[in-house]
C-alpha cells in the first residue's frame, strides 16, 4: 500500500511540474518582449519609438533614470506571471540622428544622445534605422539651434575633436542646410573656403548663428532644396546627420 500510495504521490508531482512549464510557457511572450535597447536585439527602429516594450529593470530607480532621459513618453509599471516586474515603456521620437565613422546617435529634443545601430536601409530616412544597441550618453544644453549645440557635444562625447571632422546635415524643405566641421576648436567649411573660430567656447550661440547664416548662403548659392551639401577632411573620416 506504502509503494502505491509514493507511486501516486510522484505521479502527482510530474503531473503538477508538467502543468507548471506548459503555464509558464504559456506566459512567456511577456518575459521575451523585451526593449532590445536592453538586450541588444534587432527590432524595426520605428516600432521601437511608436510603440511600447517590456523591461525587467529594478522599478523605482530605473522608472525615474528612463523618465528623466526625456526620451520616454510614459512609464508603466507591470507585473508577468514568473512575479517578475517589468516597465512598459512608450518612447518619444527623436528630432535628430548622427552617423558617425558607422554608428548612429539619436539626439532627443530634451538633449540626450543614445548610440544606435551602424545598420540602416536609408541614411536619409531615420524610420529604416535598425536599433542593435542604445546607450545613454551626457546631457546636452539645449538652445534655439540645438541640432548644432548637440553636434558639438556629441563630437566631445565621443573624444574625436582632435581629429578633423565632418558632419553633414541633410537639407530640410526650407533649406536650411546645417553643416559643421571640427578640428579641435577650429570650425571650418573647407571645400568653400570658409573658417569659424570657436575660441575659448565663448559666445556659442553667436557662433552658432554665424555658421547657420553661412551654411544656408551656401545653399541658397548652389540652389540647394534637398539632398547633401559634401565637405571633405583630411583624414576622410565623415559624419551625417539629420533632422525628421
Amino acid at each position: 500500500m506504502n509503494k502505491k500510495k509514493i507511486a501516486f504521490f510522484i505521479f502527482g508531482l510530474v503531473t503538477f511540474g508538467l502543468l507548471f512549464l506548459s503555464i509558464s510557457k504559456m506566459a512567456k511572450p511577456i518575459v521575451t518582449h523585451v526593449n532590445p535597447i536592453y538586450k541588444n536585439e534587432r527590432v524595426d527602429f520605428n516600432d521601437i519609438f511608436e510603440g511600447s516594450r517590456y523591461i525587467s529593470l529594478n522599478v523605482d530607480s530605473k522608472r525615474k533614470e528612463l523618465l528623466d532621459t526625456g526620451l520616454i513618453e510614459d512609464v508603466v509599471v507591470e507585473k508577468a506571471f514568473s512575479k517578475k516586474i517589468f516597465l512598459k515603456v512608450t518612447w518619444k521620437k527623436p528630432i535628430v540622428a548622427i552617423e558617425s565613422a558607422g554608428k548612429y546617435y539619436l539626439i532627443a529634443k530634451e538633449g540626450y544622445v543614445i548610440d544606435i545601430s551602424d545598420n540602416a536601409k536609408k541614411l536619409d530616412v531615420i524610420n529604416n534605422v535598425i536599433i542593435k544597441s542604445a546607450k545613454l550618453g551626457h546631457p546636452i544644453v539645449t538652445e534655439d539651434n540645438y541640432q548644432f549645440s548637440a553636434a558639438v557635444e556629441l563630437v566631445k562625447l565621443m573624444n574625436l575633436n582632435k581629429s578633423a571632422i565632418n558632419i553633414k546635415l541633410l537639407n530640410n524643405k526650407t533649406k536650411k542646410t546645417k553643416i559643421m566641421i571640427e578640428n579641435n576648436n577650429l570650425v571650418q567649411f573647407l571645400n568653400d573656403k570658409y573658417v569659424i573660430n570657436y575660441g575659448d567656447g565663448r559666445n556659442i550661440r553667436e557662433k552658432f548663428e554665424k555658421m547657420v547664416n553661412i551654411v544656408n548662403e551656401l545653399a541658397d548659392k548652389r540652389g540647394v532644396s534637398s539632398g547633401v551639401i559634401n565637405l571633405t577632411v583630411p583624414n576622410n573620416v565623415s559624419y551625417k546627420a539629420w533632422t525628421e
